[in-house]
């Protein structure tokens, strides 16, 4: 079974974190209890997606779960990407700073906004940009 992303919905937030498993429906709230550990570094992709389904996961769905999660994440919100280049044309001194997990770390390395912030400071300490 492969997991997929929802439709998205009407409305705030889209279809952004949320992900589809079969008939299950996953949502950050259902991510949430583990998240803090996964984004710490304390989880590796396949512990944290098996717990989040409680059952156990093999790597292509955990890689495919993180892929989807990943693009989740760097969904940009057009409105939100034109405040912040309004902010670095006027001289903002712009950074970035987020608890992420390895994975999303190095996605945000290749998102067209990335440029806007010159420092991204992450909450692994290897991954200070």
């Amino acid at each position: 079974m492969r997991a997929v992303p929802a439709a998205a919905s009407r409305g705030r937030g889209g279809a952004r974190g949320r992900y589809r498993y079969g008939r299950r429906r996953l949502s950050r709230s259902r991510t949430g209890s583990t998240r803090v550990g996964y984004d710490r570094g304390d989880l590796d992709p396949q512990p944290y997606w098996s717990a989040v389904l409680n059952r156990p996961v093999d790597a292509a769905l955990a890689g495919e779960l993180d892929r989807l999660d990943i693009t989740s994440w760097l969904h940009r919100n057009a409105r939100h990407v034109r405040n912040v280049e309004r902010l670095a044309a006027g001289g903002a001194n712009l950074a970035l700073l987020s608890n992420t997990p390895e994975s999303l770390a190095t996605a945000m390395d290749h998102a067209p906004w990335t440029p806007l912030f010159p420092r991204r400071f992450l909450q692994l300490p290897a991954f200070e940009r």
